[in-house]
């Protein structure tokens, strides 16, 4: 059964028109869709009337049916369907948009900005034609110094953390995105930083040289490979 014929026209709400090139590749449970600079940002605009529309409202995206709801009900795990509130659909407009503009990752999905519970079926959008790299870098270069010591190489992680870190008597955890290799005036030590996603130090690790901070990074760090870059 075609999916558009469990519904009556009056029940779809909006449909959304993707620009003329915009390709939609399907992996598992995720979707990107695939254009230029000027398609992803056209779609990102047809994903901020989504945003507007009133609770449990349904809009269809080629094959795809996403809902309007401000909770979560099963039709967020029906096949093909993707379910956020109205604020949702507005944060994934931005972060498309983000996306264009160098401000995340490129390629981006949805699930990696941690707005909301992880969807059943993930969405993002690759662009093809940005220049100078696909990483908004400058946006998260560290501060010049880190707890009081000077930033001499840095790598961060990305949309995934590089891992986590426990807190001390409790069950959450730290996700590290920030590694810093430092070192404090007047000092011969070099220190290897684990921080947060907003640079703040929550470990660090000493060593006899740079070289030695850069080689014995712990396995719980690895899900992501450092790029370290001088500060």
């Amino acid at each position: 059964m075609n999916l558009f014929s469990l519904f009556s026209k009056n029940k779809i709400t909006l449909r959304v028109t993707l620009p003329k090139g915009l390709r939609i590749d399907r992996l598992e449970e995720k979707i990107t869709f695939v254009g230029t600079m000027d398609e992803i940002s056209k779609f990102a605009q047809e994903i901020r009337k989504i945003s507007k529309l009133n609770d449990g409202a349904l809009a269809s995206v080629d094959q795809y049916i996403f809902k309007v709801s401000g909770y979560r009900t099963d039709d967020g795990f029906r096949k093909n369907w993707i379910e956020l509130p109205g604020r949702g659909w507005g944060v994934m407009a931005s972060k498309f948009l983000e996306v264009v503009e160098r401000y995340e990752e490129n390629p981006f999905w949805f699930n990696s900005c941690g707005y909301t519970d992880k969807l059943p079926m993930d969405i993002g959008v690759e662009v093809t034609d940005l220049e100078g790299g696909t990483k908004g870098e400058r946006l998260h270069e560290p501060p010049d110094a880190l707890d009081g010591a000077q930033v001499l190489k840095w790598a961060w992680s990305g949309n995934k953390p590089f891992g986590v870190m426990p807190f001390v008597d409790d069950e959450r955890e730290i996700e590290i995105y920030g590694l810093a290799i430092c070192q404090y005036k007047d000092s011969l030590q070099i220190y290897r930083f684990s921080c947060s996603s907003d640079w703040e130090v929550q470990n660090d690790a000493p060593y006899d040289s740079i070289e030695e901070a850069l080689k014995q990074l712990p396995d719980q760090y690895r899900n992501v490979e450092a790029e370290w870059r001088d500060a």
